[in-house]
């Protein structure tokens, strides 16, 4: 059996899945994987939107990358037709 646990910002997701995993259900945090791809894929993050989301350190700085991505219906699309495949 496959559960999948969605909501708004601050519904409790995080609580849910930690309840479940206590109960011994395999919890797989999608938020989780699709940040470890922007560590691992910096440089072709930023080829595709720009070097500018890129902190001091040359890794992706997420709340730039979000606050370019949220704000542009384009922009969000493109990030996720790149990182979707990604995520496998």
């Amino acid at each position: 059996m496959v559960w999948g646990v969605c909501g708004l910002m601050a519904a409790g997701k995080n609580e849910a899945c930690a309840f479940l995993e206590e109960k011994g259900f395999l919890v797989l945090d999608v938020d989780k994987v699709g940040h470890s791809i922007l560590e691992r894929e910096c440089s072709a993050a930023a080829e595709l939107f720009g070097r500018e989301i890129l902190d001091r350190k040359g890794q992706v700085d997420r709340q730039v990358l979000g606050e370019r991505v949220f704000s542009s219906s384009e922009e969000k699309k493109k990030l996720e037709t790149w990182i979707h495949p990604l995520m496998v």
